[in-house]
C-alpha cells in the first residue's frame, strides 16, 4: 500500500496526465488501434486502460514503476459503458431536441465517437489516499444534446451528468430548488417523482431560460411542477427564508476549476438553511482538491 505522501504524489501526477488527455487528445484511441489490441484477447476495459497508459506517456512494458503505477489506478479508472443504457433514460428519450439558437447560446446535438474518453463519474476515494478518475467510453458512436455558447460547449446531458446526479434526484421530495438550469436534466428527473411537489429552477441567464421555456419545457410530462426564477443564485440564498424548500440542489459550475470557490461560498449558507438538505453537483470531485 502506498503511504500518504506518495499516494498524494501519485493522485497529482494522474489528475495531469487524465486532464491532458482529456483536453488535448481524448481521440487518440480509436477503433483501428483497439482492434489491433483487442487480437491480444483481452477484455476491451483493459485494452483501452492499457492504452490510455500508453497515451498519459505511462511505458508498462519497460518500466517497472510505470506497471505500478498502472496497476494501482488504471483498472478501477477506465469504463466501457453500454449506449443503451444511456438512450433509455427518460429525458433523453422524451426531449427531440430541435436545433435551435437563442443569442449566444446554441442547442445542437455532439458525438462521442466510438473509443473517445470522457469523464464518467466522480472521482473515487480509497482508504489508503488515492483519488481515481472515472474515465468512460462506448464501442460505438453516441449522441447527446448540448448547448454552445460561440465555439465553447458549456452544457450537455452526457453519462457524466447522469451518473453524478443519481444520488442527489434519488434523495428529492417534497419542494425542490436547484441553483442553476442547464439544460433542465435535473428538474426534468425531480419532477418525474411522485413524492415531489414543485421544482424551483433560479437561472441568471435571461437567454438560457428562454431556450430552455421555448425548446425544451413544452416536452416535460409534468411541466406543471417547474417554476423558473430569473435570479442570480446568492442574490436568491440571501432572500429566501430557510423553511421554504426541502432539497438545494447547487449547480452553477461548468467544473471542478470554476465550481471550487462557488462550492465554499454556498456552503457557508448551510447554517441559515436548517431544515434544508443541501446537495451539490461533483461535490466529491471538488473535495479531492481542498
Amino acid at each position: 500500500m502506498a503511504s500518504a505522501w506518495n499516494a498524494k504524489k501519485d493522485n497529482a501526477f494522474i489528475f495531469a496526465m487524465v486532464a491532458n488527455y482529456l483536453n488535448l487528445c481524448d481521440c487518440a484511441i480509436d477503433q483501428a488501434s483497439m482492434q489491433d489490441m483487442k487480437l491480444s484477447g483481452l477484455p476491451s476495459e483493459e485494452c483501452f486502460a492499457m492504452m490510455l497508459s500508453y497515451v498519459c506517456g505511462l511505458d508498462i512494458d519497460e518500466r517497472p514503476e510505470d506497471m505500478a503505477l498502472y496497476r494501482r489506478y488504471f483498472p478501477t479508472m477506465v469504463h466501457r459503458l453500454d449506449t443503451r443504457d444511456y438512450q433509455n433514460n427518460p429525458y433523453l428519450k422524451t426531449i427531440p431536441f430541435t436545433p435551435c439558437q437563442v443569442k449566444q447560446w446554441t442547442l445542437r446535438k455532439d458525438v462521442y465517437a466510438p473509443y473517445q474518453g470522457f469523464v464518467a463519474g466522480d472521482i473515487v476515494r480509497y482508504p489508503d489516499g488515492r483519488q481515481i478518475p472515472q474515465i468512460g467510453f462506448f464501442e460505438e458512436p453516441f449522441a447527446f444534446p448540448a448547448i454552445y455558447e460561440g465555439d465553447r460547449l458549456w452544457m450537455s446531458v452526457v453519462p457524466n451528468e447522469i451518473e453524478t446526479m443519481k444520488a442527489p434526484i434519488a434523495k428529492c421530495h417534497g419542494k425542490v430548488a436547484t441553483l442553476g438550469l442547464g439544460m433542465g436534466y435535473f428538474a426534468f428527473m425531480v419532477a418525474e417523482k411522485p413524492e415531489v411537489d414543485e421544482v424551483l429552477v433560479v437561472e441568471r441567464d435571461e437567454a438560457v431560460i428562454s431556450l430552455f421555456v421555448t425548446h425544451i419545457l413544452p416536452h416535460f410530462p409534468h411541466k406543471d411542477k417547474v417554476h423558473i426564477l430569473h435570479q442570480d443564485a446568492f442574490d436568491f440564498l440571501d432572500s429566501h427564508k430557510p423553511a421554504d424548500y426541502d432539497i438545494l440542489f447547487c449547480d452553477i459550475w461548468h467544473d471542478v476549476g470554476d465550481g471550487l470557490p462557488l462550492y465554499l461560498r454556498i456552503k457557508d449558507y448551510e447554517p441559515n438553511y436548517p431544515t434544508t438538505q443541501f446537495f451539490y453537483w461533483i461535490e466529491t470531485s471538488m473535495q479531492c482538491y481542498l
